[in-house]
């Protein structure tokens, strides 16, 4: 314990600074929380539609393609979009339905 701090003085500052990083975390997900999601099935083509778009899904090393799966497109506040396998990020898009960074995307 360290001397000259109560220990409810301590608890107080442990309680401010977890509740400073939970404002963080919230912060990290609120794209999350604010997108839009509509769930596509892959085309034969390994391409997915949504509205104009046709969203191209890269390679992964988690399946050799993803042709008739259901998959849940995002729609980001930004306006960009990103595909979801299960929990999985599967690719993510400019707002012209550019892949960015193919690498990091699967």
């Amino acid at each position: 314990m360290v001397v000259g701090v109560s220990a409810v003085g301590l608890m107080g500052v442990l309680a401010a600074k977890q509740m400073e990083a939970g404002r963080i975390i919230a912060m990290r997900h609120l794209d999350e929380i604010l997108c839009v999601q509509e769930e596509r099935q892959v085309m034969n083509d390994n391409c997915v539609s949504y509205r104009t778009l046709k969203l191209q899904i890269p390679e992964s090393p988690m399946r050799p393609h993803f042709v008739k799966a259901r998959v849940k497109v995002h729609v980001y506040p930004d306006g960009s979009h990103a595909l979801f396998h299960g929990p999985r990020c599967i690719g993510r898009y400019d707002e012209k339905g550019t892949i960015r960074d193919a690498k990091n995307a699967a």
